[in-house]
């Protein structure tokens, strides 16, 4: 079904808002619309509902909702929902939900769910549920729940369920 030029400007009108910056380029100021596809710029501000592909850069701020894929940088603000995906960078605030891939650095904050992957730095808080992959640094904070994997430092927290000590 093809579009009107006046349901292109009713859209417009009332979902887009639009600006040009000192160069005289056009610039998206803010959208009141879903996304369906790929956002190939950067976003300054926030995403308050669910990335359901890979965030390729960092994220300066919060995620309101779930990452369903990778983000290829590091999280500075807290993630509202799970991660789905890898963090190829650090986690600088807390998780709220589940981390069911990698970190590949550290994670500053807390996890309030499980992590289900590895994290190659440190958990510097707590972890609300099981750690079901190796940490390769120190364990900070308690885990509420079960260590599945070994941790290379040492837990400074307690370990509520089941702690596997790696063998000598």
């Amino acid at each position: 079904m093809k579009l009107t030029d006046e349901e292109i400007l009713d859209f417009v009108r009332d979902n887009l808002i639009i600006d040009k910056d000192k160069d005289g380029h056009y610039t998206l100021k803010e959208v009141s619309c879903d996304v369906e596809r790929h956002v190939y710029g950067n976003v300054g501000g926030n995403v308050g509902g669910n990335v359901g592909g890979d965030v390729g850069g960092d994220v300066v701020g919060d995620v309101g909702g779930h990452v369903k894929g990778d983000v290829v940088g590091s999280v500075f603000g807290d993630v509202y929902g799970n991660v789905g995906g890898n963090v190829v960078g650090h986690i600088g605030g807390d998780v709220f939900g589940d981390v069911e891939g990698n970190v590949r650095s550290n994670i500053f904050g807390d996890v309030r769910g499980w992590i289900d992957g590895n994290v190659y730095g440190d958990v510097c808080g707590d972890v609300g549920g099981d750690v079901l992959g190796d940490v390769d640094g120190t364990v900070c904070g308690t885990v509420c729940g079960n260590v599945g994997g070994d941790v290379e430092g040492n837990v400074r927290g307690r370990v509520h369920g089941l702690y596997r000590k790696r063998s000598e």
